[in-house]
Formats: C-alpha cells, structure tokens, sequence
C-alpha cells in the first residue's frame, strides 16, 4: 500500500496518479490514482522487485518522480507493504514543472541516398532510350 501526503502537514494528497513497475522497467498497472485517504492498494503480485512513480501531481504540489521501490519476498509475501511518499507544495511564484512529454516514434521519410541515387540513373536512362528511339 503506497500512501500519499503533504510533506508539510503530513494530511492525505487524493487525485495523485502513479504507475507501477517491475525491476526491469516494464509498466505492471498504469493510472493508479490515490483514493480520498491518499492511498493505493495493489494486490495479487508475485514475488519480485516493484517501484511506484508518480506521474501526475495534485494541483498546486511539485510532481516528484522519485521511485519508491518495494519488493515482495517469501519473508513479506503474506503481509501488507506500507510505504509512504511526501509532496512539497508549489511556492507562489514558482512554476509547476511541466509533466515530461511521452517520447514520440520517429516518422517521417528515412529513404536512403543509394535509391534515390539509383533511381535518378534509371530515370535518366530511361530519358535518354527514348529520345533515342524518337530519332
């Protein structure tokens, strides 16, 4: 259970989104959001390594996108995991950090310089068996 609060006066952040992963960095939930008492309860995980990240902040607190890593063994396996994460509030003059952007898949033409070499020899070949044939 990962539970959510104010770093100042320790009350329950709700509304704040996370994403679980495992050790080799494959998301395990996506869009885990505190209930009202500012906690996330994950059940039915195997044994392995896991950390929680904070992907979306309460309005008006700093996203922090430290990892809160966790790991379920044969020692804790049948217990609950109690972990905590504190959020600073915004200053008044400081700006909200904006939420990093997904990384986008290259698009676009990545034809390589040898076809269009070879394409513009076939063409100018091609022209010039025409005007041949045109004499």
């Amino acid at each position: 259970m990962l539970t959510k609060r104010d770093s100042e006066t320790k009350e329950a952040l709700p509304s704040v989104a996370f994403q679980l992963f495992d050790d080799k960095g494959k998301i395990i939930k996506d869009r885990l959001i505190t209930d009202e008492n500012g906690q996330i309860k994950v059940e039915n995980l195997a044994w392995g390594k896991y950390f929680f990240k904070e992907v979306k902040a309460l309005e008006g607190y700093v996203l922090d996108e430290k990892e809160v890593a966790f790991e379920i063994n044969r020692s804790n396996a049948n217990q609950t995991i109690e972990l905590t994460k504190l959020n600073e509030r915004l200053e008044l003059n400081q700006p909200e950090k904006p939420n990093k952007q997904p990384e986008l898949p290259v698009t676009g033409d990545q034809t390589s310089p040898w076809v269009l070499l070879f394409g513009t020899i076939v063409s100018a070949l091609g022209v010039r068996i025409y005007m041949k044939s045109r004499k």
